[in-house]
């Protein structure tokens, strides 16, 4: 209980509960807290990079043996409680960011005014509720692991909410629960081998409930966003789906000339009587390649339509709760992704559970991520060829010929486009399964060691997304070890 006491109080701290925005005798206060975590990362492959969120652009494995990047982090954090109801509260936080740097960024910036004891307002930036750990999630030293576990926290690249919420709570003797709602924005540049694309969450709307019954507490959430997803090489993906739409429309309309034209000569009657029924040919040959051509098109945009990450719905939802009577806890969530784009469908959840032995918490934690969309899509179809006549026929002969060439071009172009979308969504799903031991000392006052050890391994529909960098020897049957070593602190 005393850890649990410990953790609960460090959260507090560092969350702004409603005690720590109190003003001291009506005079403002000011308060300068912070955090962090110096950690190391190794792997046993060399040809894939382990990394921690989807903001970090290379890990540990092939770009670094030992990687000191993956989980270190330095947090500050200034409160002021300008009255016993209004407050306001700074965090920066010093991590790799996407261009490999650690310049700090603002993760909170917000005020938050106490309207009753039991409701509250706050606007600004802060951090985006989605988890149960969301608050807390870059405070190592509040949780027992040396990160939170990725197969369930990777679905989210977004940590902070630029807007507003409003909170509740309600005490029932010994239990207690509170309602959030919020509203905001979010966007963040993400390094991929495509490139650094850009998401935004935009009119991001969502609920959180929360129930504490002494030893257990409970959280369901649910958010809906509209998400974009972009970036150059993405762009031209998709532009080149939309050429598709308007050169096989074109097409079309040309075999349909085609068509009319060889029904016509058909139905001359200085046509010769032998070539008549290569001309009806030709000209059903033409009729069946305007209809080839024109579901070419609607198969291009359909793609389009279909993945491409431009204003599209998105939805989170999760549910998690945690047993802590103090010398043992057991925590988990089940966390649900759905988009209506490449980004996949996700269902990711882990189960962790751990004792308290004095200054030592040995833990075990399983999480899995799984891919809930399909990740191979037929995308834009073929466009056929018009037979040719046995017989030159000008300009028909000259047309078909012009046809046929042209729709080898556009097939070309659609193979290369259909190769190229169906990696992307490969790229986009990661399923896979994580084993996870370790130990947590609590060696000093407000400072831990904690050392883990991850088996990894990835479900055969995804490409295990938690790594990054993956070279061409890369073989993702493999189980990967990934060994990591964490001093947290807080101050």
């Amino acid at each position: 209980m005393k850890q649990k006491l410990l953790t609960i109080a460090v959260s507090a701290a560092l969350l702004q509960l409603p005690s720590l925005a109190a003003a001291d005798d009506g005079n403002p206060t000011f308060k300068l807290r912070g955090f962090g975590t110096l950690a190391v990362v190794h792997t046993n492959q060399d040809q894939t990079d382990y990394r921690n969120g989807l903001k970090q652009p290379t890990g540990a494995g092939y770009s670094h043996d030992w990687d000191p990047g993956v989980d270190s982090r330095l947090g500050l954090q200034g409160d002021l409680a300008l009255t016993d109801k209004l407050a306001a509260v700074v965090q920066l936080v010093s991590e790799r960011q996407y261009d490999k740097t650690f310049a700090p960024s603002v993760e909170w910036a917000n005020v938050k005014y106490n309207i009753t004891p039991d409701l509250s307002i706050r606007g600004g930036r802060m951090a985006l509720p989605v988890f149960m750990l969301s608050d807390s999630r870059k405070v190592g030293y509040t949780y027992p692991w040396v990160r939170t576990p990725v197969e369930t926290y990777f679905q989210v690249a977004f940590t902070s909410l630029n807007g507003g919420d409003l909170m509740y709570r309600a005490n029932f003797g010994d239990a207690s629960a509170s309602i959030q709602t919020y509203y905001g924005s979010a966007k963040d540049k993400i390094p991929s081998s495509l490139g650094i694309n850009e998401a935004k969450a935009k009119n991001t709307a969502g609920v959180n409930g929360t129930f504490e019954y002494g030893a257990l507490s409970f959280r369901a959430g649910y958010v809906r966003t509209k998400l974009d997803y972009v970036g150059d090489t993405l762009n031209q993906l998709f532009n080149g789906y939309r050429s598709l739409n308007t050169n096989a429309t074109a097409l079309a309309a040309g075999a349909t000339r085609i068509a009319a034209g060889a029904a016509a000569a058909a139905a001359a009657p200085t046509t010769p009587a032998g070539l008549v029924p290569a001309l009806q040919a030709t000209a059903s040959s033409a009729q069946a390649a305007a209809a080839s051509a024109g579901a070419m098109a609607s198969s291009a945009q359909g793609v389009i339509d279909d993945l491409e990450a431009k204003d599209k719905d998105a939805t989170f939802s999760g549910i998690g709760a945690t047993y802590d009577p103090g010398n043992w806890f057991v925590q988990g969530e089940f966390t649900q992704r759905k988009t209506k784009s490449f980004v996949a469908d996700t269902t990711g959840w882990y189960l962790s559970g751990g004792m308290r032995i004095g200054k030592f918490t040995p833990f075990a934690t399983y999480s899995r991520l799984k891919t809930d969309s399909e990740i191979h899509v037929s995308g834009a179809s073929a466009a056929t060829s018009i037979t040719q006549l046995p017989v030159s026929v000008p300009p028909l002969s000259g047309a078909i010929d012009g046809y046929n060439a042209s729709a080898a071009q556009i097939n070309a172009g659609a193979n290369g486009a259909n190769a190229g979308v169906n990696n992307l969504l490969y790229a986009a799903s990661y399923a896979q399964k994580d084993i996870g031991l370790g130990l947590r000392y609590d060696f000093m006052k407000n400072v831990d060691l904690k050392m883990q050890w991850d088996r990894v391994s990835f479900d055969n529909n995804g490409a295990g997304n938690t790594f990054t960098e993956q070279q061409p020897g890369f073989d993702a049957g493999k189980k990967v070890n990934v060994f990591s070593l964490a001093v947290d602190f807080v101050f």
